[in-house]
Formats: structure tokens, C-alpha cells, sequence
């Protein structure tokens, strides 16, 4: 979901009435993704790269580019494939 509001905000024109439409869902896209990086979702590199983006939206640059550090950090550590999905119960 945060992912369309980012990806429609990003790509609409800038009308007075969009534009605080769209301040809107950045803005909720940014509470969520916020609330999911800092509880269950905390190693999930994507939430961290689209909470970047609306970082980046709101014109946050230092918190933008320390979601993306994170964002890759994590990308780098993670698997191709769960290790037990690709074995299988053999373990």
C-alpha cells in the first residue's frame, strides 16, 4: 500500500488539491513504514528503501540517507532463498 502512495505521489502532477492529497499519503506512507522498521519488519531491506522515499519526499535528507544506509546493509546480508525453504526439512 505504501508502496502505490509513494509511486502515485511521485509520478502525479503538483495541483494544489493533489498536491495535499499527496503530502497525505506520503506523510501516512511514512508513519507506517516507520511504525513496521521499528517492530516486526525492522530487517525487511524494501521497508527500509521505501521508507527513504518518503523520507525524501517530505525533504528529510539525513534520515532519507540513513534508511538507505540501513537498506543496504540488510540487502547485502540477506539469502536468495530461506536456507530451510531450499533444503527442505532435512536439516
Amino acid at each position: 500500500m505504501c508502496r502505490i502512495y509513494l509511486d502515485t505521489s511521485t509520478s502525479t502532477s503538483k495541483e494544489s488539491s493533489e498536491s495535499d492529497s499527496n503530502k497525505d499519503k506520503v506523510d501516512l506512507s511514512a508513519g507506517l513504514l516507520r511504525y513496521i522498521t521499528r517492530s516486526r519488519g525492522w530487517d525487511v531491506p524494501e521497508a527500509w528503501y521505501y521508507l527513504a522515499k518518503a523520507y525524501g519526499l517530505q525533504g528529510r535528507k539525513d534520515e532519507e540517507r540513513e534508511c538507505l544506509v540501513t537498506a543496504l546493509k540488510l540487502s547485502e546480508w540477506r539469502c536468495i532463498r530461506d536456507v530451510g525453504r531450499a533444503v527442505g526439512w532435512c536439516l
